[in-house]
């Protein structure tokens, strides 16, 4: 059913920020950009950003993206491209290591992290980029993964943004391509740490 919010409330909730700093920090870490505007002190300031963002508990709001997981995820995959890039600040290290935390607090019996393939796939997806990926997570994980891939080798679509329909409503987006392809490298990742670090290498 619609998200019973306006279009013009959407476009100004703070996840949309959060997430867009994040991003930009994983843009950032694969080019190396020559204007001033891009170097690694932008790139700090970008991370300490975030890290104030956080929610009391470590993890991140979900509004453009629904579940707080991918919002988590995407935060830890930019704090990550920042550290990667040099030092971070030291609010944002440890809002880094409070994601992780979060992250994995969201495990449940199945295996899935925040519910899903989906959700899973962007946790385990962005621990493992953070080296932060427990061996156990990683094989219950997986078992998810095997338990919600379909008969026909995809999984199931879920609501992965939300974005303005036509009646100024806002309404969830889900493709079974986006997360079969994301449970996909998720899974892989998931395997290889799972079966030891030979084989995560």
């Amino acid at each position: 059913a619609p998200v019973a919010e306006s279009a013009d409330r959407w476009s100004g909730m703070d996840c949309a920020g959060v997430s867009g700093r994040a991003l930009s920090s994983m843009a950032l870490d694969a080019v190396r950009f020559d204007e001033p505007r891009f170097d690694d002190a932008a790139i700090a300031a970008s991370a300490e950003w975030l890290a104030g963002r956080a929610d009391d508990d470590g993890g991140y709001p979900g509004a453009f993206y629904p579940s707080r997981t991918i919002s988590t995820s995407l935060v830890l995959e930019g704090l990550e491209a920042a550290r990667r890039r040099g030092p971070l600040p030291e609010a944002a290290r440890a809002a880094r290591d409070r994601a992780i935390a979060w992250l994995l607090s969201q495990s449940s019996a199945s295996g899935a992290i925040g519910g899903n393939a989906l959700t899973t796939s962007h946790a385990v997806l962005s621990l493992d980029r953070a080296g932060a990926l427990p061996v156990r997570t990683a094989a219950e994980a997986l078992a998810h993964f095997t338990t919600a891939q379909r008969g026909d080798g995809r999984w199931p679509g879920e609501d992965y943004y939300v974005a303005p329909l036509g009646d100024g409503r806002l309404g969830p987006i889900r493709s079974s391509a986006v997360t079969t392809a994301l449970a996909l490298a998720a899974a892989r990742r998931s395997a290889a740490i799972a079966r030891g670090p030979r084989a995560a290498g």
